[in-house]
């Protein structure tokens, strides 16, 4: 008779789901003192959550997905997203590839920055050339100059036609800029840096008015607001008088304001709270499909793990179709690699590395693993349930492991000499695009590739992928490349989870993009209460 695994089979999947019940009896339970900002006399504001504090209020300094959540509500983009995830035009009119290597934008006119202001290309090439060029923020490199390396100039043919040049073809240009607010180039010159962080303005919905450093920030109705992209309607001044970004660190805190009515949206609803948060009374949940791929980087060039067999018994250890019934209830997708079901290139002939402890440990023996050889675990402290997860997985094939939290996403060291040999974590492809995962990931020597996996194949697609505009072409390449990282495994695969979005039923028209860039311009308060 086959034995039927149950919950209490899965120790550490159980001992999560007890926290998630205690987490959700106090989210019922707790009182919440916290008051939403508020301005007098003013109905007509809407209060969005978020948890960390903004990094930076100018968009070509910070590498924050909550950041660009603020920022995009102030300031507008060449291109933008629609709902279906679209590129279409925003502060750009129309575009169009003059080569390989150049393209050429063509502006909206009649777009006044907050300060009245017009915007022009001059505008662009300063935006632009501030990310890209090395020391352009007060000697200071931009962090987002890696979303960009290929871009290597832009020349200005008139006030409102650009040419952007790239260093090799880059057929997702377009896309990228959609990542990109644009700064006004006069206004920041004549007041500076500081002077801009103080009072920043953009082309966006939404002007500043006043922000408390780790608290709050305050914007209002940009009433000279051209109306945003003209391909997702209505074309309007935002009706919202007021957007009020608050930043409330733990996400029970965020809950019960929500249940309260001191906030009105806030993101990343916990898997374990949706349920209970679709049966309070005037709450809804909306949700988008995941653009961050969760794993544990291997370090492939320290002995023993420098041995895909091993590698590959990590793999069959982990049972991630658990995980993600029993952690995230269900709303999830276990992966086969790194990129996601709905992004570009994805492919599906793939199937995920089904759960399987008796290969796992026969690929351990095999490999000659010894046994006195413990797995140092790395990860922010977000991660840990996570890591703990996967160490008590390891330690069911019989390997030791440890757990180490880290104050930085990244690893201080890399390869064999490095102190760790899984560094648990995750990384965010808004663009759904291979470009924004699997090279950063994977190429040899690449920006995000922790794990020093290099494979003199994959590179060579990764090359030619990246030398072609032919999206076919891009397509079979990046299909090839994953089935290369498949059986190499330089990590253990892990899932995506759903990403959820709990809202006041009072707040309309809010529609959460998979890109995770939340536009509030066309959002409204039910008459106004």
């Amino acid at each position: 008779m086959k034995k039927v695994r149950s919950l209490f089979d899965l120790r550490p999947l159980r001992c999560f789901m007890i926290v998630t019940l205690i987490l959700s009896s106090w989210i019922i339970a707790k009182p919440c003192s916290s008051k939403a900002a508020s301005i007098k006399g003013e109905k007509n504001r809407l209060v969005f959550c978020i948890s960390p504090s903004i990094v930076s209020l100018d968009p070509t300094n910070h590498r924050s997905r909550d950041t660009q959540i603020v920022l995009k509500n102030m300031f507008d983009s060449l291109t933008t997203r629609d709902a279906n995830m679209k590129v279409v035009p925003q502060l750009a009119e129309s575009w169009q590839a003059l080569n390989d290597t150049t393209w050429e934008f063509r502006l909206r006119r009649g777009v006044k920055f907050h300060n009245g202001d017009d915007f022009t290309a001059e505008d662009v090439k300063f935006t632009l050339e501030r990310v890209v060029k090395e020391g352009a923020l007060d000697g200071k490199t931009s962090p987002r100059k890696g979303l960009f390396e290929p871009l290597s100039g832009v020349k200005i043919i008139d006030d409102y036609t650009v040419h952007i040049k790239t260093e090799k073809p880059w057929p997702i240009l377009p896309l990228m800029l959609a990542l990109q607010e644009i700064l006004p180039n006069k206004y920041l010159k004549r007041v500076g840096t500081q002077g801009f962080l103080k009072y920043p303005i953009g082309t966006g919905p939404f002007k500043f008015v006043r922000r408390e450093e780790g608290k709050l920030l305050i914007l209002e109705r940009f009433e000279d607001y051209y109306g945003g992209s003209p391909e997702i309607p209505p074309v309007q001044m935002a009706p919202l008088k007021y957007l009020i970004f608050k930043i409330v660190p733990i996400k029970v805190e965020q809950i019960a304001m929500l249940k309260k009515g001191e906030c009105d949206i806030i993101t990343r609803v916990p898997s374990g709270t949706v349920l209970i948060l679709r049966t309070t009374p005037g709450i809804k949940i909306s949700g988008c499909p995941a653009t961050r791929s969760y794993f544990a980087e291997i370090n492939c060039t320290k002995p023993p793990l420098n041995d895909p067999r091993i590698r590959l018994a990590m793999n069959y250890a982990a049972d991630m179709q658990a995980v993600v019934d029993h952690i995230l209830q269900g709303f999830g997708t276990v992966l086969p690699t790194v990129l996601l079901p709905n992004a570009f290139a994805y492919n599906s002939s793939l199937k995920p590395y089904t759960y399987n402890p008796k290969l796992a440990k026969k690929l351990l023996n095999d490999s000659g693993f010894p046994e006195s050889r413990s797995i140092a675990i790395n990860c922010l402290e977000d991660d840990r349930k996570f890591a703990s997860v996967i160490a008590s997985f390891l330690t069911r094939v019989g390997v030791k492991s440890a757990i180490n939290v880290v104050d930085h996403w990244r690893p201080e060291a890399y390869g064999k000499n490095a102190k760790w040999d899984i560094f648990v974590g995750s990384w965010g492809n808004s663009t759904l695009d291979p470009v924004g995962i699997l090279v950063p990931k994977f190429k040899t020597d690449a920006r995000g590739n922790f794990s020093k996996y290099s494979n003199g194949e994959a590179d060579k697609l990764f090359s030619l992928a990246e030398g072609t505009l032919d999206p076919q072409l891009r397509e079979n390449y990046y299909k090839k490349i994953q089935e290369i990282i498949y059986k190499d495994a330089p990590m253990i695969f892990g899932y995506a989870a759903e990403e959820f979005y709990g809202l006041r039923k009072r707040v309309k028209n809010f529609m959460p993009s998979p890109s995770g860039m939340m536009n509030m311009h066309d959002v409204y308060i039910k008459n106004g209460k």
